[in-house]
């Protein structure tokens, strides 16, 4: 079977902790979308598409580059909590004093942790969810920009805009028009 090498390769990065971004990522959430509660033959077969296409996206990368061994329950439970406040609170505001307080860590210590398990600041990784999210409300709904920047917890559109297009390439209006063309076709 054509999924069998790939997988194995994604549970062995997945034992460390893998983060998939862009295509790959949206590619699973239109794949997840056609499955409901029922057990079927063609549920199995989606499953399998979606972590092939996982296992081989190319825009993926280890969580963390500094982890000589595999973190403990407590160290997985405490990213899987800090992850979802984050998830929970994009549209508010994210402080790394209230995350570290949440978590019974102080903020330097939270702060080392983070870093360590999700690779790369606390505040970079919040702007990377928030664009992740803006990318697919933008693609997926029909809220105007204003409502996707303010459910967001950007100060204003024109902030979002700027903010956006300055790592996108594109202004909101654009990505949102490009990604419809792609839909169209």
């Amino acid at each position: 079977m054509p999924y069998t090498r790939p997988i194995r390769q994604f549970y062995q990065d997945g034992f460390y902790g893998v983060l998939f971004e862009g295509e790959a990522a949206r590619h699973c959430r239109a794949e997840f979308a056609t499955l409901d509660n029922v057990f079927h033959m063609a549920h199995l077969l989606t499953a399998l598409r979606i972590m092939s296409g996982l296992a081989l996206a190319p825009a993926r990368r280890r969580l963390s580059v500094d982890i000589a061994q595999p973190p403990d329950r407590r160290e997985i439970e405490l990213c899987q909590t800090i992850a979802e406040h984050i998830r929970n609170g994009l549209g508010g505001e994210l402080d790394i004093d209230s995350t570290a307080a949440m978590v019974h860590m102080s903020p330097s210590n939270f702060c080392r942790f983070f870093k360590r398990y999700f690779g790369q600041p606390f505040y970079a990784y919040v702007l990377g969810k928030r664009f992740e999210a803006a990318c697919y409300l933008l693609d997926s709904s029909p809220r105007s920009i204003q409502d996707i920047a303010d459910r967001l917890g950007f100060h204003s559109a024109s902030h979002f805009a700027m903010t956006f297009k300055r790592r996108q390439g594109l202004t909101p209006g654009q990505y949102r028009r490009k990604q419809g063309v792609a839909r169209a076709c």
